[in-house]
């Protein structure tokens, strides 16, 4: 008996992040890639259920754990993730038949040699489908998220913005595009996208729009609009960073740390080719993701480096308009794309990005010119990677607080820290995101 493709390639894909180390959104990149038989209704189901089961790992382990004599823990790694993804199936998705997805883990599990333990399987997940009574899960178990992380959200959010954000976290996050106004108008992206089977509607942002997938659309990245660099997907508050940090035609800019190009894009798209963009990254393999984003866009003012921003490098030395420093983190906003994130990070790994941000921004305060600003930002919700980096950046790089909040959407106004930072928390709008912009003194 075969299994259904898509049940068989988000297995491989579960199995990959689980018990492999791999990264949930690479994974399924590569798989749509070799996979061109894969229609996009395909797509779809895939990344459903590799999402949906990463996302309710913790939930799922701990209600595998209430019907199985071998707690999950236990369990041999494919045999694991059979199981959870069987769970997944007869838990949280009503449309799919319960023999279906009892059928596909038994399948898998005799597909990955283990022959011996169809029938304990079968068990399992027939008496879960059977269960109408589960046991109350601790808050962090029904959060899925790592006890200790729970109370830090919890202690320095509160219970309704925690509770706010996790639901964000476990549903489904915003497709955005932003338009390269240089090079299209918002009005013909739209109609574009609809020729390919793509609705479009406006945001919060002039140049942002989020996106619903038609039934019978072709790929996103094989639409017109993205093929020919007429827009670039983005998420809302990366969008937002650059446009008020507002670089103005003819400027200099330094993108840091760059790949794969999001913000070194729309920095092009504002300077014009009368200004330039310095994009750099620490890798080729980046640096030539960045080239081609950069080429597909036709912005010939994009110069690309491969550079170690923790190396002060003095030809550099207050050349720039504006320095994009959009460093690493450990990616708590973005679980909702990379929900495996939060089963891996930790509190010793959030101090050592704290202080590799401080070592980049202390080359970062140098490259910019005297009245020019700094872009400092992240993709995460922690005091030490956000608010204590930019406190250094007032207190000792003696940089002047820009003044945003005229500029911040009143949706998103909420998230303001005084005058000049803005720490947005996953939302129906926007991933988890710290801003702030600052201006070095004409003094020097």
């Amino acid at each position: 008996m075969g299994v259904a493709k898509t049940r068989k390639l988000a297995f491989e894909i579960i199995c990959a992040v689980c018990e492999e180390g791999a990264k949930s959104h690479l994974r399924l990149t590569d798989t749509f890639a070799y996979r061109k038989d894969l229609t996009a209704k395909d797509r779809a189901v895939i990344t459903g259920l590799v999402h949906g089961t990463l996302e309710n790992l913790r939930l799922i382990d701990y209600r595998i754990d209430e019907v199985a004599k071998l707690p999950a823990a236990k369990m041999k790694p494919k045999l694991r993730c059979a199981v959870r993804l069987g769970f997944y199936q007869l838990l949280f998705l009503d449309r799919v038949p319960a023999g279906d997805a009892i059928r596909d883990s038994v399948e898998l599990v005799r597909k990955s040699g283990y022959e011996g333990l169809t029938g304990f399987v079968n068990g399992v997940l027939r008496a879960a489908a059977k269960k109408t009574e589960w046991k109350m899960a601790p808050a962090a178990v029904t959060a899925n998220l790592p006890d200790w992380l729970y109370t830090r959200f919890l202690q320095e959010f509160g219970k309704k913005r925690t509770r706010e954000m996790i639901r964000s976290l476990n549903g489904k996050s915003p497709l955005t595009l932003r338009v390269n106004t240089s090079r299209s108008t918002v009005e013909n992206v739209i109609r574009f996208l609809a020729e390919d089977g793509w609705q479009a509607e406006e945001t919060l942002l002039p140049c942002a729009l989020t996106l619903t997938r038609g039934e019978n659309a072709a790929p996103l990245e094989q639409t017109a609009v993205i093929s020919a660099g007429l827009a670039v997907v983005q998420d809302l508050a990366a969008i937002l960073s650059v446009a008020l940090a507002a670089p103005k035609k003819g400027d200099r800019v330094l993108d840091l740390c760059a790949a794969p190009g999001g913000k070194t894009l729309h920095a092009a798209d504002l300077v014009g080719e009368s200004g330039s963009v310095d994009a750099c990254d620490l890798t080729e393999t980046k640096v030539k993701n960045i080239e081609k984003n950069s080429v597909r866009c036709g912005f010939e003012h994009v110069r690309t480096q491969m550079a170690d921003a923790r190396i002060f490098d003095p030809e550099k030395e207050e050349q720039y308009d504006l320095v994009i420093a959009d460093l690493p983190c450990s990616g708590l906003g973005v679980m909702g794309r990379k929900p495996e994130i939060r089963y891996r990070v930790t509190e010793e790994e959030i101090r050592s990005l704290a202080c590799l941000q401080r070592d980049i921004l202390k080359n970062a305060v140098r490259y910019v010119k005297p009245g020019g600003k700094l872009l400092f930002s992240t993709c995460t919700m922690t005091e030490e990677e956000n608010e204590a980096n930019a406190a250094w950046i007032a207190e000792e790089a003696h940089f002047m607080a820009d003044d945003i909040r005229s500029s911040v959407p009143e949706a998103l106004s909420g998230g303001l820290i005084g005058e000049n930072c803005l720490q947005l928390l996953p939302s129906a709008l926007s991933d988890g995101f710290f801003i702030s912009v600052w201006t070095k003194s004409e003094q020097t």
